[in-house]
């Protein structure tokens, strides 16, 4: 008779844990060194150099719209609307500059470090900004799909009035009423634009004339 025996090895806890405690050593430690190398020496000349850079941003920013504002009353008429509408373009290139400069000077953007904290920082982030990314996103698409420009009258949802100012997150129009309305542009996901005028001067004017009740009509036609 032949007899077969079944032999079982228990795995001491710490022969087991072994892998995983290697594996672990493989990821990068994103809460103690590797976050401290992510970033770079923080100085007082670096937190200068940030504050000035920030200071000549907004001043670019000032200066180009009173600059865009002047040059749009000096062209002729039938473009004024299209250097006006050149603004956006020139906020977002002078507000995406300043970021690429502040982080070069604060973050050392080397491989083993992106990968180290981009997942962290973007799921983060995702959560935190995740209607002001979408308004932001939508702004860029609106650039370039135009549902409405600087100058145009529209209409998204309970609101009308003159597009006065676009931003990266919103636009600002100027109701009938001398009421000045911010909305998102991710409005433009769910709302319907309304244009009146698409980029032009002139827009149609709907006026509703009320007679009495004795005036003869064909007279009045």
């Amino acid at each position: 008779m032949i007899e077969i025996g079944y032999c079982s090895r228990v795995l001491h806890p710490r022969l087991m844990a072994l892998p995983f405690a290697q594996a672990s050593n493989d990821l990068p430690d994103v809460n103690g060194e590797g976050f401290q190398d992510f970033l770079a020496e923080i100085t007082r000349g670096k937190i200068a150099q940030a504050l000035l850079v920030i200071f000549l941003a907004y001043l670019a920013i000032k200066i180009s719209e009173k600059f865009i504002t002047w040059l749009s009353e000096k062209v002729p008429l039938q473009y004024r609307l299209n250097i006006k509408q050149s603004l956006p373009f020139w906020r977002a290139f002078f507000v995406g500059l300043t970021l690429v400069v502040l982080i070069r000077l604060f973050l050392n953007l080397t491989q083993n470090n992106i990968l180290a904290i981009t997942g962290t920082v973007v799921v983060a982030l995702g959560f935190a900004f995740k209607d002001y990314v979408s308004s932001v996103i939508a702004g860029i698409i609106a650039l370039f799909e135009t549902p409405y420009q600087v100058g145009d009258r529209i209409k998204i949802g309970d609101h009308y009035g003159e597009v006065v100012n676009y931003g990266l997150r919103g636009v600002r129009i100027l109701t009938p009423d001398d009421n000045v309305v911010t909305i998102p542009h991710n409005k433009i996901w769910t709302e319907a634009v309304s244009n009146a005028n698409k980029g032009k001067l002139e827009a149609q004017v709907v006026t509703n004339f009320y007679f009495a009740h004795d005036v003869d009509i064909q007279t009045v036609d």
